[in-house]
């Protein structure tokens, strides 16, 4: 018997301890690639004491607590109970789908002043990590046609007094531009990052390219395909300037058609060259009056991407009242 018991015992192999050991991919927020951190189980349970481990992180170390949301890196809209069993999330990260850090970076918010078309809208935002993705979804919130569009931004001005008169746009089509530009942009004394951001679509034709059909689907949301079947422009339905023409800016534009006419010997013809002169006219005292006295930031540009109906309004306004005396 003794034998026996001394070969059980030879035979005998002693259990591995159980490990406690695990591995997470982590994205903080607004950086290019995840990290890959190593946690021990035995230590830290839930996400709630993961914070504790991910503020070890530099850009993480002067933020509170409970300011650290986790999101899915598919789902970024539901945060992630802090209760949350880690070992569950960490088997399931991967390079491509880590665990997302959403964090504050300052304690300004974001005034947000869209123009999209005719429409605008205003919207306020936290300055986080997150600032792009609620961006873009506040925009589809606002403006309905948006919610399946691939939209980009366009920066006219912001709380720098900065307006951008550049012949190149400053656009913002990435996450990566636009928290470049709110690093730019100094916060105000009531603590708010201003910007005024014009909306276009990605993809789209430029407007010179548009068929009527598309003109009346996209800006009037109504079906026509001629010119006769388009609804009738009462002028009388635009509400009143703010400010009237004086009776010498009148003069002065009346003055600019004769002498254009003269100069053409009274020429007009359907060829695009002679129609821009005469148009021009038109344009310049109506961007002029916009400037004085709507939005100072407006600029005539040779050939910019104009928000069509926004001007073609604005200009049916001025020669209204210009003349319906």
């Amino acid at each position: 018997m003794a034998g026996i018991s001394n070969d059980k015992k030879g035979n005998e192999r002693s259990s591995p301890c159980p490990t406690t050991q695990e591995t997470i991919w982590v994205l903080l927020e607004g950086h290019i690639s995840p990290c890959k951190l190593k946690i021990d189980l035995s230590q830290v349970s839930d996400l709630d004491d993961f914070k504790d481990v991910i503020k070890e992180i530099q850009v993480l170390k002067n933020v509170k607590p409970y300011d650290i949301v986790f999101l899915n890196h598919d789902d970024r809209n539901t945060p992630i109970q802090p209760g949350t069993l880690l070992k569950p999330l960490a088997d399931n990260t991967t390079y491509t789908k880590p665990l997302v850090v959403s964090y504050p970076i300052s304690d300004s918010s974001i005034v947000i002043n869209f123009r999209f078309l005719c429409n605008t809208g205003t919207c306020r935002i936290p300055h986080s990590s997150g600032a792009w993705d609620l961006l873009r979804k506040k925009a589809k919130e606002l403006f309905d046609s948006l919610s399946t569009a691939e939209i980009i931004f366009v920066v006219t001005e912001n709380s720098n007094g900065q307006c951008n008169l550049e012949e190149i746009e400053e656009r913002i089509e990435d996450e990566y531009l636009f928290m470049n530009l709110l690093t730019r942009t100094r916060p105000n004394e009531s603590n708010q990052r201003i910007l005024n951001l014009k909306i276009q679509t990605k993809g789209k034709k430029a407007f010179e390219d548009w068929t009527l059909k598309e003109v009346g689907n996209e800006i009037y949301k109504n079906h026509f395909n001629s010119i006769e079947s388009m609804q009738e422009l009462n002028l009388k339905e635009f509400p009143e300037l703010d400010t009237y023409f004086s009776s010498e800016e009148i003069e002065y534009f009346v003055q600019q058609l004769k002498d254009k006419a003269f100069a053409f010997n009274n020429n007009f013809s359907s060829n695009e060259a002679t129609l821009r002169e005469y148009i021009s006219i038109f344009m310049t005292i109506a961007v002029k009056h916009i400037r004085k006295y709507k939005d100072s930031t407006t600029v005539l540009k040779v050939k910019p991407e104009l928000d069509l109906e926004v001007m073609a309004v604005w200009i049916m306004k001025l020669l209204f009242k210009m003349f319906r005396y």
